[in-house]
Order: C-alpha cells, then structure tokens, then sequence
C-alpha cells in the first residue's frame, strides 16, 4: 500500500522530535559533505558528452601524439597616448615579461610559448618579423603578448589569484594591461557567480521574509519556511557534493541549488503552514489540521514538485555538461524540499502549535468558528479576490481570451531574442571584459580560440599524396584563408598527428 502525504504528515506530528533529529544530522552531513568533497567535485570545464568531431580530434591528437591543447593567456598592453615604439610602453611591456619569469609552474617559459614581440622585431628575419608585427595593432596602440599555461585546468586555477595579481600591478596611468583567457575567464565566472549568490542571499532573504511576515502576520509562521528553505539548500549542495566524487559538475550547480531551493522552499512552505492555520480557525485540533493540511495542500505539493522534477529530466537529454549540473541541481533542491514538506514542516507544527503565530497570542480552541467561517465566506464573496474569481467564472471566454492576449504581449520579445553561450562578452564590466574588447576592437577574438585541423589516415605513398593535397587545399579555402590573415597562428593544420609509425 502506497503511504498518503496525510499519513506521513501525521506520522512525522506524532513524532517530532525523532523527525526535527533525523533532519539536524542530515543537516550536519550535507555541511561536512560540502566541505569535504564540494570544491574538488566542481569544476569550470565544459564537457561535450555526445563525442561530435571536435572531441574526436582532441582525442586523436591526444592518443596518436601525446599532444593536449594547453590553456592559453592573451595579455593585452594598451595606451591612448603611447605607442609599442616608446620607451614608457616598453618598459611596461619589459615589467610583464619579469612577472611571468617567476611565475615558473605556472608560465611556460619556452620562447615560442610566451612570445616577445620585442625580442622577435629585433631578429634579422623577414618571416620572424612579420610574424612580430602581427602581435601589434595597426595604429600601434596595443601590443598583444600571448602566454601558455602549465598543467590542466584544476591545476591552473590554483595559481589564478597570483597570476591575476601579478598582471594587474603592471599597469600605469598611460598605460593599461589586462589578461584574458583561460584562466582569467574561469575565475573572473566564479567570482562573478559567487558575488551573485551572495548578494542574491542578502538581498532576497530580507524580502522575501518581510513579505512572508505581511502574509502570515507573525514572526515565527515567517522563520519557518525560511530556515527549512536554507535547510534544503544545505543538504541538497550536500549530496551534489556527493554525486561530484564520481561525476564532475558544473559551478554554476551551486547556484541553481541556491536560487530553486529558495524558491520552492519558500513557496511549498507557505501553502502548507497557512492551510494549517486555516483548519485550526475553522475548529480542528492540532494533529488533526496537521493531518488535513498533510491530505490537500501537501499533496499538491507533492505533485507539482514531482511535476518540476519530470520536466528538469529534459536538462539530461542535453548532451553538455552544465545543462546537465543544472538539471541536478534543481531536482536536488525540489527533492530535498518536498521531503522536508512531507516531514519537517508537520514536525515543527507539532512542536509549535499555535505558538507558530508569535508574537500574537491566539487560542483557536476559542474562537468562534461558525463566525470565522463565515467571514472567510464572506470575504470570498466581496473581497478583491473573491469578486475577481467570481467575474472570471461568470464570463470565463473573455478572460480566457484577455488572459492569453497579455500572456502573448508578454513573450512577444522572444523573437528578438539572442541566445549563446555565456562568454567573456556576457560578463560585468572588469578586466577581463576590457581586454576581451581591446582584443576584439584592434585584433580578433579568435586568438583566444586556436584551431587544430586533425586528419586521420593510413601511412602509404597514396595516402600522403593524398593528404598533402588537402592540406593545400585548405590552405588556399577563402574562409580559413581569412581567418588566419585576421589572427596570425589562429589555425594549425596538424595531419601527421593520426599516422600509425
């Protein structure tokens, strides 16, 4: 026999303390777990997981050479007065070259993978030479000074402070510097999406508290679903935490946690407290309004929480990482807070009783609850909600068709519409989006987004007669051909990577 949300409501009322405990240690183990296991679960990457041709040329060159594309920096030395030929923008230029000298674990020191404009100028060779002008802008305002990182990305973003710190300090009055790529990017997101989180908490916590007071009239009826949304918040990133021991996730998971868990927390709680309250008016004792609320209100919760749930699965058939970390994160956070609905809240009722109205002192057992009833009719009838049911029911067309003409007015601006991935350009104003922008203004972007052509074929005179005609063939394609005149070394053709030796 399938338990009803009334008997498990009812079971948790008669014993809430076991109940109120089982949730304390839940509590402290969604802490410990988030300690423990959170920061290492996390990650910036993002996983393609339908393996399309990119990852399999990655996989190739990674399998057949040893070779993985490393993380990249593009510092951006910029004046509005100065040039690349002044001694004041090279003596900047010089101090950033210092910086990264020391930076030995984390800065390849190789001169092809740090590149010194100024040190290549100087080199007596038309080709070298020309491949250093493509490090300056046309007016020669802005020099760009490409860096290669060490180790992968967790590795990397162990040393982001120091390097951003280092870089940053190099700038002057005429002259700016700024960084971006890599790891400027991933850790200007998770800082960006830290503040948010913060700021969303100290924000919205206060509001949302003031309105639920203003609803319920009483302090304690507004603490409670506050506290168990922050409650289901904790044991969600708990288990998320959990789930990251062997499956890594998206940062961004913390904060779909946070921002669902909140809302449904708070909206689920809401409903059955104030059903809860309703019964009491009306005349029930307290287990049995407890036992009511558990049979309607809680129920729709139940529903419309698994409801959520089905429709977040869809996130799964998304084959990217971050969809999917999102999709976790909010079935987490609805499952954790529905639980706590079934259980927690039923539990707190029967602990609080009518205290749950402090600081207002009411005993329900005493009131008149023919009369409540028929104000509560009464109010239903001439209200401001009462009148507004009762016109939409007697004319149900028009609002019908008045209803779906806002709702239409409303979504109109989804044709306008621009959808992408989040990148450098979607961030806040900072020095990343700065240098994102000069390097966009003077150069290109697709500096930041080197490309390697990956052929795969058989070793045999046929085969190599074959490839080497492609090769020229794409060399000579006037798409690649533009792109690699717009970004010096923005295209490698690597064809020998795949060859069985």
């Amino acid at each position: 026999m399938v338990p009803s949300t009334a008997g498990i409501s009812a079971s948790s009322a008669r014993h809430p303390w076991r109940t109120v405990g089982i949730w304390l240690v839940l509590l402290v183990l969604g802490g410990l777990f988030s300690g423990l296991f959170l920061s290492d679960a996390l990650t910036t990457n993002v996983e393609l997981l339908d393996n399309p041709e990119s990852i399999q040329g990655s996989n190739l060159l990674e399998e057949r050479m040893g070779y993985e594309m490393p993380l990249t920096e593009t510092i951006v030395v910029s004046s509005d007065s100065l040039t690349v030929d002044d001694p004041e923008f090279k003596q900047v230029a010089d101090q950033v070259f210092a910086q990264l000298a020391g930076l030995t674990e984390l800065v390849d020191q190789d001169p092809g993978k740090t590149v010194n404009y100024y040190q290549l100028a100087a080199v007596e060779d038309p080709d070298i030479a020309a491949q250093a002008e493509q490090l300056v802008s046309e007016d020669r305002s802005t020099l760009l000074i490409p860096v290669t990182l060490l180790g992968d990305a967790d590795q990397v973003s162990e040393a982001a402070e120091t390097y951003i710190d280092a870089i940053d300090a190099q700038g002057t009055e005429a002259v700016s510097v700024a960084s971006v790529g890599d790891l400027t990017t991933n850790e200007t997101f998770n800082t960006v999406s830290e503040e948010d989180l913060i700021r969303a908490e100290i924000v919205g916590l206060p509001i949302a508290l003031i309105v639920l007071m203003v609803v319920f009239g009483a302090v304690v009826a507004a603490l409670i679903p506050v506290g168990m949304a922050l409650a289901a918040v904790a044991i969600a990133t708990g288990l998320a935490a959990l789930v990251g021991m062997r499956f890594e996730l998206s940062f961004f998971i913390t904060n779909m946690i946070s921002v669902i868990g909140l809302a449904v927390g708070i909206d689920y709680a809401l409903f059955v407290i104030e059903r809860y309250r309703e019964e009491r008016r009306h005349g029930r004792p307290k287990f049995e309004a407890i036992h009511v609320a558990g049979g309607t209100a809680t129920k729709a919760v139940v529903f419309s929480g698994l409801t959520v749930v089905f429709a977040l699965i869809g996130l799964f058939l998304m084959p990217n990482s971050i969809f999917r970390s999102l999709g976790l994160g909010a079935i987490l956070a609805v499952l954790v807070s529905v639980a706590a609905i079934l259980t927690l809240i039923p539990a707190i009722l029967a602990l609080l009783g009518d205290r749950i109205d402090w600081p207002r002192r009411r005993n329900y057992d005493a009131l008149d609850h023919e009369k409540v009833i028929r104000a509560e009719r009464a109010e239903e009838q001439h209200g401001f909600w009462g009148r507004a049911a009762h016109l939409v029911m007697a004319r149900p067309w028009p609002a019908l068709v008045l209803g779906a003409g806002i709702l239409l007015i409303l979504a109109f601006p989804v044709f306008s519409m621009k959808t992408g991935f989040a990148g450098v350009e979607s961030l806040p104003e900072s020095d990343v989006k700065d240098a994102f922008i000069l390097l966009e203004e003077k150069f290109t972007t697709g500096r930041l987004s080197p490309v390697d052509i990956v052929i795969d074929a058989p070793r045999s005179d046929t085969t190599d007669a074959s490839v080497d005609a492609l090769v020229q063939a794409l060399a000579s394609d006037p798409a690649i051909a533009l792109a690699c005149n717009r970004s010096f070394g923005t295209m490698r053709a690597i064809w020998r990577c795949s060859r069985p030796r």
